[in-house]
């Protein structure tokens, strides 16, 4: 026995067929990452290879563990460490590591096909089945004792693994008055709508149903499956889904600035008025952000407060581009110019 797993773990794993130094051949593991990138989901989503995986599946992939054991705290179920097995699920995969915050890939099954197993790009092992996804450890070794062993694993909530994509430069490297990139754009501007989340709100489906509603069909990058874009109102915009912890779930269309100024706002203005019309009653409230500021998306996120309070006040007074409100919201509408739109309340101008 080894002293890299317990006991019982290693009792396992080598009735399986592993033993120490267990490699499979580059071919092999090529054949593996073809089988999954063959698979798409709705609007040409992909799962893109991972240098995670390949450590993992080069030393396991293809053996198959059972379950009858006795368990910790739950039964262990069988499982099999093969992506092939789990490449149907593209969408599952996308949009749980859209709501975990880093990109997942499949790399097996628990159960009769009860769970998907999937490894972040952190390292860290997930099951995602109907109930949502469940950290079984930050490491494969970890995962592998919670699945041998019938350790139970943590229930994971939005933003659970924690792995950004980009990080701010520190603030002594900031010129005055320069902008945080966003995402792909130097200086992004857009619109937020702001919507209730319900358990219903599943990206990969909720996130097309939007798009389409405002009469826009997205695409995505295929070097970036979570990541969709648009045209919507004459610019190329990203789009991103944002659950927020107020039961929020926030659509963002953000574009560059320079486009904005450049080619004029009149189709931006538009679009946006017939997609609070086209999204309502659903709509609580939504606006178009054109100021310069640090970060869009903290910018939607502050003002998630002020939504959840029904502070229409507040909003007014943030002196948006446009600012769209339902009847419930008390406000202060002197300042502003009301524009026909239905549904609700749309105003023009700053203050």
């Amino acid at each position: 026995m080894s002293e890299r797993f317990a006991p019982d773990v290693e009792t396992a794993l080598r009735d399986a067929g592993w033993r120490p130094g267990r490699t499979l051949d580059a071919d092999a593991l090529a054949e593996i990452h073809r089988a999954v990138s063959a698979r798409s989901g709705v609007f040409g989503g992909k799962l893109t290879a991972s240098y995670a995986a390949d450590p993992v599946l080069a030393e396991f992939g293809g053996l198959v563990i059972g379950g009858d054991r006795e368990g910790l705290q739950v039964s262990p179920r069988p499982f099999a460490i093969d992506p092939s097995l789990a490449a149907h699920s593209v969408e599952t995969l996308i949009d749980a590591g859209r709501a975990l915050g880093t990109r997942l890939y499949p790399i097996g099954v628990e159960g009769d096909d009860e769970a998907v197993l999937a490894i972040a790009a952190t390292g860290a092992v997930i099951a995602i089945d109907p109930v949502g996804e469940w950290l079984l450890g930050d490491t494969f070794d970890e995962a592998l004792e919670t699945l041998v062993t019938g350790r139970a694993p943590r229930l994971l909530g939005t933003g659970g693994i924690h792995e950004p994509d980009w990080l701010p430069p520190p603030p002594d490297e900031l010129e005055q008055g320069d902008l945080l990139p966003q995402w792909g754009l130097k200086r992004p501007i857009g619109a937020a709508f702001y919507l209730p989340r319900t358990p219903a709100n599943l990206h990969y489906v909720l996130l097309p149903s939007l798009l389409n509603r405002i009469g826009t069909v997205p695409w995505v990058n295929e070097s970036d499956p979570g990541t969709f874009w648009v045209e919507w109102g004459g610019q190329s915009c990203e789009v991103r889904l944002l659950d927020l912890v107020e039961g929020t779930t926030v659509l963002v269309l953000a574009f560059e600035q320079h486009a904005w100024r450049e080619e004029g706002g009149q189709q931006v203005l538009e679009a946006f008025r017939n997609a609070c019309a086209a999204l309502a009653p659903d709509l609580d409230v939504a606006f178009l952000h054109a100021q310069r500021v640090p970060s869009l998306l903290q910018a939607v996120v502050d003002r998630a407060y002020d939504v959840v309070t029904v502070d229409g006040d507040a909003l007014v007074d943030r002196g948006f581009e446009l600012l769209y409100l339902t009847d419930k919201m008390d406000y202060g509408v002197a300042p502003r110019d009301e524009l026909p739109v239905t549904g609700g309340h749309l105003f023009a101008g700053s203050p």
